[in-house]
């Protein structure tokens, strides 16, 4: 009989170390509609959103909506709006360049041209029609008559309405400072676009588009404008 060794004992391998999988994200949430966001609209049946880049962006996305139901519906837009050559402020003061950010419903229509359509009051711009700019004035941010050459002699800063034929042509006032504050702002208008240039604070649009709009906005409309980031939170 042939001896044998006893069998070697059995080693068993070390585990292997457990795997870690990074964790599962999701990617992050496309931004809703700017419409859907806006908080307080003030019982609006219908809203323009003027929505620009950033603060220092001198054009802005123009887009209508109404309420139908629960939803808001797109009626007009997007389309590209010229605002101030300056950007964006609150109170954007006199001469600065820059278009006030808020929500604001519309007032008084006029235009060299006679009513489109706008229902909210028009007048005809003729030579005795001006805009006072003047913080000092108690006439401030309204529209007034007074003789053609007269406007220097009654206030310091003014707009003589009829030196703007392609801006006024067609033209609406967003209420703005209204009622007015010294030295606030004055004469923010949606009005006609002049080559594509930006603005002095204005929101412009080319001359069709703007009259699409002047024909839609009534009473309970509200325009909303800024900047994206401070508009969705207003």
């Amino acid at each position: 009989m042939v001896a044998t060794s006893d069998p070697a004992p059995i080693v068993e391998a070390p585990a292997p170390p457990p795997v870690i999988l990074p964790p599962v994200t999701s990617p992050p949430a496309a931004p809703g509609r700017l419409i859907d966001q806006i908080a307080d609209l003030g019982g609006a049946s219908k809203v323009i959103t003027v929505r620009a880049a950033g603060w220092s962006a001198t054009t802005a996305e123009f887009m209508a909506w109404e309420r139908v139901g629960t939803q808001w519906e797109l009626v007009m837009g997007p389309w590209l709006a010229n605002v101030g050559w300056a950007g964006w402020a609150w109170e954007p003061g006199e001469s600065t360049g820059r278009s006030p950010i808020g929500i604001f419903s519309f007032g008084t229509g006029f235009g060299l041209a006679t009513n489109p359509g706008y229902s909210l009051g028009w007048f005809v711009v003729g030579p005795r029609d001006f805009w006072v700019e003047d913080p000092t004035s108690p006439h401030y941010n309204t529209h007034q008559q007074a003789d053609p050459g007269a406007g220097a002699s009654l206030w310091n800063h003014f707009e003589r309405l009829i030196d703007y034929p392609v801006q006024y042509e067609y033209a609406a006032m967003i209420n703005f400072n209204v009622p007015a504050r010294s030295g606030v702002g004055s004469g923010i208008f949606l009005h006609v676009t002049k080559g594509g240039g930006n603005t002095a604070g204005c929101v412009a649009l080319p001359r069709d588009q703007l009259l699409s709009a002047l024909r839609w906005i009534d009473g309970g409309t509200r325009i909303v404008m800024g900047p994206d980031d401070v508009i969705r939170s207003l």
